[in-house]
């Protein structure tokens, strides 16, 4: 409001000079229109932005004035220019040799700087990912900064707890398609091309005004390679888990391995592209009946239809052979499964899909994109019923296709983003039931920059979601979303935002009727509500060649949470909190000194249920991660990483010991021109610690990596 109140006052007083305009095009060295250049003057609330043909119209003081020309991916250009009259004015920008700030896509569903974003986002390249020598996604999360995993389930500053695979707060997609499942709304991260990633983005807090429901607490896009020349990446990976620290939890005298088999190649021939990359990976487990046994293919193409739009399509297909590994015998055996449950085992294959249409509309004026895409999971499970001593057969069948629609285009000083979705989900299942729904979103932002350096964000999204059988029928919800940043310099932002979040409850928690091994039992509860929750943030950020800083203050509320709740001995119903919330502190610093670089991230946080003042399950009040990489000669990297928890609370057995997380991994890695050879110890100190109670954290393990590129 202060920002607005100034911008005004100063807008007002500028409006009694004499002005004119300067008009004109920005084009890149080839020629190109480019969309979306924003042209001010510094300091002043006097701005606008190019069209989709690349040109602008500004209005200034007559005299002599000083503009800035800059645009995502391309250098800025300061200069003067001296006007007493309307004058037309071309510009020329290129593009940037060296970007100090990542582009990104998913905060604002548009290309932008990561330090102009409106809210918190963690970005992560394939550099970065592959230092960690990690064969899933799911390993390479835990090292961004502000999450945590709690056993397969992620949590973004502390907003979700753990209900053993169901209902994801945080939506997943690849390449801006959801692939959460369409049963338990969980993400299937074995199903997650890792070797086909080129950027992991993060958005931290409610992101359901441009997602839809799934986005209450965060949005993880997957943004996979763009194929670009010839290219061949073979991986290979091979494991080994050490002894467990007690000579009393040794289960087996055999040598426990684990490995991965991976092949990524791209090929580009005039305008089309085309990659695939197949995997394969198995593991003994460091567990009495932990192994697994997984395969999966990724294939990507990509081509320009005419001058102005360009076709995409992407297919994902994945197959699981895995233990049903629950918890464990006892402590004084923390690595053997119970009693009946060694030959537990769950199959599942998934297939992803998507094509996209994208370009430039001039009946519009506007970009747009459409895309169709379709998510098919199905599993089942053979698990041993401790009560009864049978087996019990579960399984699921779903399917969802989607239809969503994007336009943007500029409309005088504001660049507006419009869109429409409409899905449709069943699923057939021992689990669940046969179930269906349908249902469609509509969301309309608006970005303003007539007050620069001051630039103000509006949107709105109504999704609308019918589900058989459920109580409701009908599940709605409104999420907007207000938010500011202010530009101090070309390098550091301010930031405010208040956003706001809906999750309509998954078939699974709906409808679960299950006995979970005998150890648990799940009752349906079809009268569930949606989530709804609210994230405020202010935020800055600096950054230079060799340093970036970003802080931040968060605020979360939540009506209605969806959480596991045991209502009568070892009976647990889905049940609706009705006000939670968590607030805390985040700070981000990475910073290169010669050739060491040290990256810090450090959370503080504070979960409760505010009816019945208590701590929420599985959120550690303090979470801190540090990173070392120091170049000791010019092609070997030593490198290291430390993850500290602090205790928290259990949801299911709460007089369970509690203990911190403290552990150390550390690598070398050596370069050479067509490979690189790694080593690495996880858990290095061989730490015991838990994610969830009764369940032993992967205990210290060795992993020998090696990547081959012989086309370079």
């Amino acid at each position: 409001a202060i920002f607005l109140t100034l911008a005004v006052i100063l807008s007002l007083a500028f409006s009694q000079q004499g002005k004119v305009t300067i008009s004109g095009k920005v084009t890149d060295t080839d020629g190109n229109p480019i969309v979306g250049v924003n042209i001010y003057i510094p300091k002043k609330p006097i701005g606008t932005a190019t069209n989709i043909d690349g040109k602008y119209s500004l209005t200034v003081p007559m005299g002599t004035n000083k503009l800035v020309i800059s645009a995502v991916g391309y250098e800025t250009k300061d200069t003067t220019v001296t006007v007493f009259k309307d004058t037309h004015i071309n510009f020329v920008l290129k593009k940037e040799a060296i970007k100090a700030s990542p582009v990104i896509v998913t905060a604002s569903r548009t290309k932008q700087k990561l330090l102009e974003a409106p809210i918190s986002v963690s970005v992560e390249s394939s550099d970065a990912l592959k230092v960690h020598s990690v064969s899933s996604l799911e390993d390479a999360v835990r090292y961004l900064p502000g999450v945590s995993v709690t056993s397969h389930q992620i949590s973004v500053r502390n907003v979700t707890g753990f209900a053993y695979g169901v209902g994801s707060r945080v939506i997943v997609m690849i390449d801006g398609v959801p692939v959460l499942s369409g049963d338990t709304g969980e993400i299937k991260w074995d199903a997650l091309p890792i070797s086909a990633v080129k950027q992991v983005e993060l958005v931290k807090g409610a992101g359901s005004t441009m997602y839809g429901s799934g986005a209450v607490a965060g949005v993880l896009n997957i943004i996979t390679q763009t194929p670009e020349k010839q290219d061949l990446t073979v991986t290979a990976k091979l494991g080994i888990y050490d002894k467990p620290y007690w000579k009393q939890w040794i289960w087996t005298e055999k040598a426990l391995k684990f490995g991965t088999l991976s092949l990524t190649y791209s090929q580009k021939s005039g305008s089309l592209g085309y990659l695939a990359s197949a995997s394969y990976s198995a593991s003994d487990g460091y567990r009495e009946n932990d192994d697994f046994k997984r395969g999966k293919i990724f294939a990507k193409v990509e081509s320009e239809i005419l001058k102005s739009s360009r076709f995409s399509m992407f297919v994902d297909l994945a197959y699981e052979d895995r233990a049903g590994y629950f918890e464990w015998k006892s402590q004084s055996e923390a690595l053997r499964t119970q009693p009946g449950r060694e030959s537990d085992r769950v199959w599942s294959s998934k297939i992803y899909a998507s094509a996209s249409l994208s370009g430039h509309t001039k009946l519009l004026a506007g970009v747009y994109k459409l895309t169709l895409s379709n998510n098919f999971n199905n599993w089942e499970s053979r698990i041993y019923n401790t009560v009864t001593g049978e087996q019990e057969t579960e399984s699921s069948r779903s399917n969802s296709t989607s239809l969503d629609f994007q336009l943007n285009k500029f409309f005088g000083e504001h660049y507006l983003s419009s869109g429409v979705t409409i899905t449709y989900s069943a699923v057939d299942a021992i689990t669940f039931g046969r179930h269906y729904g349908f249902g469609g979103a509509v969301f309309v932002a608006d970005e303003f920059k007539r007050f620069h350096p001051l630039t103000l964000r509006g949107a709105f999204r109504f999704d609308a979601f019918m589900v058989d059988s459920a109580s409701s029928g009908t599940f709605a919800g409104l999420s907007p979303q207000i938010a500011a940043t202010y530009k101090i310099s070309d390098r550091s932002f301010l930031r405010a935002s208040l956003s706001s979040g809906f999750r309509i409850p998954t078939m699974a928690e709906l409808f679960t009727s299950t006995s979970a091994g005998g150890i648990l039992r799940v009752i349906p509860n079809p009268s569930l509500k949606p989530e709804r929750g609210y994230t405020t943030e202010i935020g800055a950020n600096y950054i230079t060649k060799n340093f970036y800083g970003d802080i931040a203050l968060f605020y979360n509320r939540f009506s209605d949470m969806i959480e596991p709740i045991p209502i009568a001995g070892t009976i647990v119903q889905f049940c609706n909190l009705r006000k939670t919330r968590v607030y805390g502190l985040e700070v981000n610093l990475k910073a290169k000194i010669k050739r060491l670089e040290v990256v810090a991230n450090y959370l503080l946080s504070d979960a409760r249920d505010v009816e019945r003042d208590e701590k929420l399950p599985y959120r550690p009040k303090n979470t801190l991660k540090l990173s070392f990489q120091l170049m000791l000669l010019k092609n070997l990297i030593l490198s290291a990483d430390w993850r500290y928890k602090s205790k928290f609370e259990y949801g299911y057995y709460k007089a369970d010991p509690k203990v911190e997380t403290k552990v150390l991994d550390i690598e070398a890695r050596y370069k050479l021109p067509r490979a690189t050879v790694s080593f690495r110890v996880n858990n290095a100190l061989n730490y015991n610690y838990v994610e969830i109670e009764r369940n032993l954290a992967p205990i210290r393990h060795f992993v020998l990596n090696l990547e081959l590129k012989p086309l370079r």
